[in-house]
C-alpha cells in the first residue's frame, strides 16, 4: 500500500510531461479557434461590406428600372397616340381619296357637257330663225318657193330631233352629276359627324354605322364589280363612340376591297350582323379576296406587321386596340391563301362602366 499511494518521482514526471503536452495542445487549440473566430469576423466584415455593396447596387439598379418602366409606359402611350392618330388619318384619307374620285366623275360629265353645248345645233337653230324672221312677210312663199326655204322645216325637224338628244344626254349627265354631288355632301356630312361627336359615348344606330362605313367605298365598289350586301338590323342599336366603331369597320371594308383588287373571278364582300346572348354584338365582314396565310394572322395584329408593300402595320393593330377598349375584341379567319378572310369585330351592347374614360 506504501509503495502505491506514493508515486514514484519517475511517474510524477511523466505525468507532469503529460499534463504539459496536453496544456501545449490546448493552447494550439485555442489559438486556432482565436484563428477561426478572427477569420470569421473578418469574412462577416467582408460580406456585410459586399451585401452593403450590393444592396446599393441594386438601389440604384431598381431606380433604373423604375425609370425604364415610365419611359417604356411613356412610348407605349404614345405608340398607342400615334396608331390612334394613324386610324383617323386612315379614315380622313379614305374620305379625301373617295371625294377625289367622285371629283373626279365630276369633273368629266362638267367637260362633257361643255363640249354638248359647245357642239351643240342651236347656233343652226339661230339661222334658221333668222332666216324666217327676215321673210316674215311672205313666209309661205319663201317655204314654198325659195330654194333655202323649201330645205328649212326637214332642217327643223333634225335639229329638234338632234336637240332632244341633247336633252336626254344632258339630263342623264345632270342626274348623274346630282348623285355624285349628294354623294360628295353625304361624306362631308358624315365626317363633319365624326369630329363633332369624337369621344362621345352614346346610342348608335348599327345600321347607320354599316351604311356609312361602306358608303365610303361605293365607287370603288363599281369600279372592281365588287358584290356587298349586308344584314338588315332594323333598329338595333348600341352604346358606344362612333368615331370608334366606324373607324373599325371602315378599316376591315377598306382591307376587303384591298384584298378583291386583283383577285380574279367573282368578288364578294358581306357583313352579317347578330347580337349574342352574353350581350355583345358581332359584326362578321368577310371577302373572298387573296386570303392570308396561316404565319400571318398569328401576327396580324401586331404593332407595326404588315403584308403590304405600302402598308404601315398600324390600322389592324389600332383596331384591335380601339375594341378592347371599348370592352369588346378583333379577331381574324382564313383558311389560307386564296381562300378569302373573314374579320369578327365583338362590341358590347352597353360598355362597361368605365368605358370612355381616360
Amino acid at each position: 500500500m506504501g509503495l502505491n499511494a506514493n508515486k514514484t518521482k519517475s511517474q510524477l514526471v511523466s505525468e507532469l510531461e503529460a499534463a504539459q503536452a496536453r496544456c501545449a495542445q490546448l493552447e494550439d487549440r485555442c489559438k486556432q479557434y482565436d484563428d477561426i473566430q478572427k477569420r470569421l469576423h473578418e469574412l462577416e466584415l467582408k460580406v456585410e461590406k459586399q451585401v452593403e455593396e450590393r444592396n446599393s447596387e441594386l438601389v440604384v439598379e431598381n431606380e433604373q428600372l423604375r425609370r425604364e418602366i415610365l419611359h417604356r409606359e411613356g412610348l407605349n402611350h404614345e405608340l398607342l397616340d400615334a396608331s390612334r392618330h394613324a386610324g383617323m388619318a386612315e379614315v380622313a384619307t379614305s374620305v379625301l381619296h373617295n371625294v377625289g374620285n367622285i371629283l373626279n366623275s365630276v369633273s368629266i360629265s362638267t367637260m362633257l357637257m361643255t363640249d354638248w353645248v359647245e357642239s351643240s345645233k342651236t347656233r343652226g337653230l339661230a339661222k334658221a330663225v333668222t332666216l324666217l324672221t327676215e321673210h316674215l312677210k311672205d313666209v309661205a312663199y319663201y317655204l314654198v318657193e325659195d330654194d333655202r326655204g323649201r330645205k328649212l322645216p326637214e332642217y327643223l325637224t333634225k335639229v329638234s330631233d338632234q336637240l332632244n338628244g341633247e336633252r336626254d344626254k344632258l339630263l342623264t349627265e345632270l342626274q348623274g352629276l346630282n348623285t355624285n354631288v349628294k354623294h360628295i355632301k353625304d361624306i362631308v356630312t358624315m365626317q363633319q359627324q365624326l369630329a363633332s361627336t369624337f369621344g362621345v359615348v352614346e346610342e348608335v344606330r348599327v345600321k347607320g354605322l354599316v351604311e356609312d362605313a361602306f358608303k365610303l367605298y361605293q365607287n370603288r365598289f363599281l369600279k372592281l364589280s365588287i358584290k356587298v350586301s349586308w344584314d338588315d338590323v332594323g333598329g338595333m342599336k348600341i352604346v358606344a363612340d362612333r368615331h370608334k366603331v366606324l373607324q373599325i369597320l371602315v378599316n376591315l371594308v377598306k382591307n376587303a376591297t384591298e384584298a378583291l383588287t386583283e383577285k380574279p373571278g367573282e368578288k364578294i364582300i358581306s357583313l352579317t350582323i347578330h347580337r349574342s346572348k352574353d350581350g355583345f354584338v358581332r359584326f362578321e365582314v368577310y371577302d373572298s379576296g387573296v386570303g392570308i396565310e396561316e404565319k400571318d394572322l398569328a401576327n396580324i395584329f401586331s404593332f407595326g406587321y404588315t403584308t403590304k408593300s405600302s402598308g404601315h402595320g398600324f390600322g389592324l393593330h389600332n383596331c384591335a386596340n380601339i375594341a378592347r377598349e371599348m370592352g369588346g375584341n378583333l379577331k381574324a379567319f382564313s383558311d389560307g391563301p386564296g381562300m378569302g378572310a373573314t374579320f369578327v369585330l365583338e362590341l358590347p351592347v352597353v360598355p362597361r362602366l368605365n368605358y370612355g374614360s381616360d
